[in-house]
């Protein structure tokens, strides 16, 4: 048969991840196959099967490494039982990956916890840059937005395209479905005026709800960051679209708020009660919405300000010693089993990175209203920022404080990111863009610090079986 096999590699094959390729395998018969890329080291060569016959495969590859002849060796199981073996080269050498580094250094504390979550997968960061555990830069997608959501449906991403900037957020007029080679499956529109931004989410049915914004010239009618719309992900055309902007006249906000700027930045659909769990950064207000309609069925909002949904606000168990957030991202439910207790019906356990973003010395907020203009000087006090855990029942209609994770010396006033992968959980500090995993007991596993070169506002694990879904 090998006689019978031509092939041919197209690196980088639409213009986005620049390291990857197609192999085109041109054979008289219908075959299967599997992948390896070679690693540096033996444990970290990435590896891809598909099981379905087909005649003259083009064969998806992810993971090769930066400025490299890549090894890339190929099963090729055939439909009338025979076997061939291919290595074939993918070159990399000559690329510009502009500012991205081409290794991090991650140290590594405890190498229980590392095997079970940095050596199962990549450290992917909103930038689609991605680092294996040896630090190695796997990805690497060209021109990506600052804000992507590492959000996926199980089998493809949604990176945002055209992007409109303005003094202080970059939004994206166009989200793209697309595997981890960069091929686009289907696109997605905002309005005319509008972009989406920050986070998106699936609901039940498979579709997509996404955080939308005015571009520009917000007014108190029209806030900034104040709407959330839902898209047919078969289709591309929005489904319906809800806008709390009058929920928001004369409210509390955080002193580096920009006028009329709510700020939601986290949306995550949960299982377990069936809502959006949804929060906005100037309030530092966590929701549940009612997923079908976008009606805010309950709140954690502290009462010491002024409150956005008095009337649905979940009463504090422990009252005295519950940590509200303060100008806090990435609120998501969480399934880590030392929370199962609130993994029955009607009750939740969710995360979130509390930024403390403007607290006085005391702990109380530096607070302006949402109409006003920031200051031009005006206090921050530099709290380390922290992880919560809060457990959520809906038929008592309480919430408690179950967890605090904190790095000593690490904060982070804006953007951020704790994120669940395994038992553990991993947190990067946006602002210096440094990336830690840790245990429920404050166990830091994993250091890494200046992933990229600029104020990082995302990055997790994941996983192997992950990666290859999004192949």
């Amino acid at each position: 048969m090998s006689t019978d096999i031509q092939t041919s590699v197209i690196v980088n094959p639409f213009n986005q991840n620049m390291l990857s390729a197609n192999v085109n395998i041109t054979a008289v018969l219908p075959m299967r196959f599997s992948y390896r890329v070679q690693g540096k080291t033996p444990d970290s060569a990435f590896t891809y099967e598909n099981d379905e016959y087909t005649l003259n495969p083009v064969i998806p590859v992810i993971g090769l490494y930066a400025n490299a002849e890549n090894a890339i060796i190929i099963e090729c199981f055939f439909s009338d039982g025979s076997h061939e073996t291919l290595s074939v080269i993918a070159d990399t050498t000559g690329q510009d990956y502009g500012d991205t580094p081409l290794t991090v250094d991650f140290i590594i504390n405890d190498e229980e916890i590392a095997s079970q979550t940095l050596y199962n997968g990549w450290l992917v960061t909103c930038y689609y840059t991605a680092y294996d555990k040896n630090g190695d830069l796997r990805m690497a997608f060209a021109d990506a937005w600052d804000n992507n959501n590492l959000k996926s449906d199980g089998s493809a991403i949604y990176p945002g395209f055209d992007i409109f900037a303005t003094s202080g957020e970059t939004y994206a007029q166009t989200l793209k479905q697309m595997n981890l080679l960069g091929e686009a499956r289907q696109t997605f529109q905002a309005p005319a005026g509008n972009g989406f931004h920050h986070d998106i989410t699936f609901g039940p049915d498979g579709n997509m709800f996404c955080l939308m914004t005015l571009l520009e010239n917000q007014t108190a009618e029209q806030r900034q960051q104040a709407a959330i719309y839902k898209y047919d992900v078969a289709t591309g055309e929005v489904l319906w679209s809800r806008n709390y902007s009058s929920l928001f006249d004369n409210q509390d906000v955080c002193i580096d708020a920009q006028p009329n700027d709510i700020h939601f930045n986290s949306l995550a659909f949960s299982s377990q009660v069936n809502q959006l769990i949804l929060n906005n950064r100037s309030t530092s207000t966590i929701y549940g919405i009612n997923y079908e309609n976008g009606d805010i069925e309950w709140t954690i909002d502290n009462p010491n300000y002024s409150l956005v949904a008095e009337s649905v606000n979940l009463q504090p168990i422990n009252a005295d010693s519950f940590i509200y957030p303060n100008g806090e991202h990435a609120v998501y439910p969480t399934t880590n089993t030392k929370y199962a207790n609130y993994m029955t019906e009607n009750r939740l356990a969710i995360t979130l990175f509390n930024n403390k973003a403007a607290l006085f010395d005391d702990g109380t907020e530096n607070d302006k209203k949402m109409e006003d203009p920031i200051p031009d000087e005006y206090y921050e006090a530099p709290f380390d920022s922290q992880c919560l855990v809060y457990g959520i029942d809906l038929t008592a209609r309480t919430v408690e404080l179950l967890d605090v994770f904190d790095i000593a010396g690490q904060r982070s006033n804006i953007t951020s990111e704790v994120h669940e992968v395994a038992d553990y959980y991993s947190i990067m500090y946006g602002v210096d863009s440094n990336f830690f995993i840790i245990d429920t007991n404050n166990t830091v596993a994993v250091e890494c610090y200046a992933v990229y070169p600029a104020l990082t506002y995302r990055g997790h694990i994941f996983s192997y079986d992950e990666l290859r879904q999004l192949i």
